[in-house]
């Protein structure tokens, strides 16, 4: 396996994923690239197919798993990055009683033409990205615009000054 283009990688998926995994198309084998949260299945050496077929079994609601298997079996995904650079899918996923929506993105790296390795990001929808994005928001203001006020409309003086100290 080659060494790992970071900027490409990033370049690719953006920076708003916890786990970041890339499969090489040789061999189908997962090696890590960034992982804050281990998944199921996802560890370095693992064939791709197995990985993923643990990890819609254990994480995937079970609504969304049939299809998520056709879709994300490696022929597939192999099939579909050779006619497209990236693409996304949304599926539930469940973690004990809690159903999220996730949001996974699948990108390509080609070598003299053909494509030699996958690169997959797994984020959480409801805490990930709309984090991400508020951040940028927050960080895209000029100094110089007012901030907006928040009026918090509590009896209980602790609640109070804590939801305060949670908005500042």
């Amino acid at each position: 396996m080659k060494d790992f283009d970071s900027n490409r990688i990033y370049q690719t998926l953006g920076d708003e994923f916890k786990n970041i995994y890339i499969v090489d198309c040789e061999d189908q084998q997962i090696h890590t690239f960034k992982e804050t949260l281990k998944l199921p299945g996802f560890s370095s050496c693992t064939s791709y197919n197995d990985a993923m077929n643990q990890y819609i079994d254990d994480r995937v609601y079970e609504k969304n798993r049939d299809m998520l298997r056709m879709a994300l079996s490696f022929n597939s995904l192999f099939s579909r990055l050779e006619k497209t650079e990236r693409f996304n899918i949304h599926y539930q996923s469940k973690n004990d009683s809690e159903v999220h929506f996730m949001y996974s993105h699948f990108g390509r790296v080609m070598e003299d033409g053909r494509l030699s390795q996958i690169i997959i990001g797994f984020a959480n929808e409801d805490l990930d990205i709309r984090r991400n994005n508020i951040d940028m928001f927050n960080n895209a203001l000029p100094s110089n615009v007012v901030k907006r006020k928040v009026l918090i409309v509590e009896d209980n003086e602790r609640l109070n000054r804590y939801i305060g100290d949670l908005l500042i």
